[in-house]
């Protein structure tokens, strides 16, 4: 009669026996993936990738989503309709204020239309409630 050895694998084995130290692991090593992730430098994404979305936010605290909208959402949408290249206006109002997703069409130039929206929203702060 021969006698084998259970072997098992290394990790399954420290599983079983120490789960609290493999999930301590797991979750560190999401920690510091997420961290890492995070803080990647622009610069590093691939070249030529320029993404086609701009978001605006405009804060209006202690102010009802009716008004939000009536006196920020509205002229914020007139004002940026006119930016070149523009592909679809969302504006979303709340509490908090209003917040616009912006798409634009593919191969647009979105160092000009950065540039125009700067200065298409100074203007507009003029007209906005304090």
């Amino acid at each position: 009669m021969s006698t084998t050895k259970n072997r098992t694998a290394l990790l399954p084995r420290i599983s079983v026996t120490r789960p609290v130290m493999v999930t301590m692991c797991l979750v560190a090593l999401l920690l510091v993936g997420s961290v890492a992730y995070t803080r990647i430098a622009v610069q590093l994404f691939p070249s030529g990738f320029t993404p086609r979305f701009l978001f605006v936010r405009i804060g209006y605290p202690n102010g009802t989503p009716r008004e939000a909208e009536q006196q920020i959402a509205r002229p914020l949408e007139e004002t940026l309709r006119t930016v070149k290249d523009i592909q679809s206006i969302r504006t979303y109002s709340g509490t908090w204020g209003v917040s616009a997703p912006l798409e634009f069409q593919q191969g647009a130039d979105m160092d000009l239309i950065y540039t125009q929206i700067m200065d298409r929203l100074d203007r507009l702060k003029l007209q906005l409630p304090e």
